[in-house]
This record gives C-alpha cells, sequence and structure tokens, in this order.
C-alpha cells in the first residue's frame, strides 16, 4: 500500500472522528438518511459517468492497490 493513500485515509478517518469526539450530540454525524444520499448519490453518478468497462478496470485496480 502506498504511503499517501495510508496518510489519506489516517487524516480522513482523524479527522472525522475527532470531530465527533468533541461533541456532545453524536447523532448529528450518525444520520442515516444523510449516508444514504451522499453514498448513493455519488455510486449513482460514478455508474452514469463512466462505461462498464472503465468501472471493471477501476474495481481491479483497488484491489491492487490495498494488496
Amino acid at each position: 500500500m502506498k504511503s499517501s493513500i495510508l496518510i489519506g485515509l489516517l487524516l480522513g478517518f482523524g479527522l472525522v472522528i475527532g470531530t465527533i469526539l468533541t461533541k456532545e450530540d453524536t447523532s448529528y454525524f450518525l444520520n442515516w438518511s444523510s449516508f444514504a444520499i451522499t453514498f448513493g448519490g455519488t455510486i449513482s453518478a460514478v455508474i452514469i459517468y463512466f462505461s462498464p468497462h472503465a468501472l471493471k478496470d477501476a474495481m481491479k485496480s483497488l484491489g491492487r492497490i490495498f494488496s
């Protein structure tokens, strides 16, 4: 795994977890409707924009990146 991937993941999760820990009400961050809208919309936009062949190649690349 590339060091930039590890740094990005740690920084991203660290910022989210740090923000959650500084707030008293964590339900602000655990809203399932907003989760579904955000990730569902992102996945839908990616599927609409890219060809099936490009998506298949991206999934193969993801496996190589994290191995």
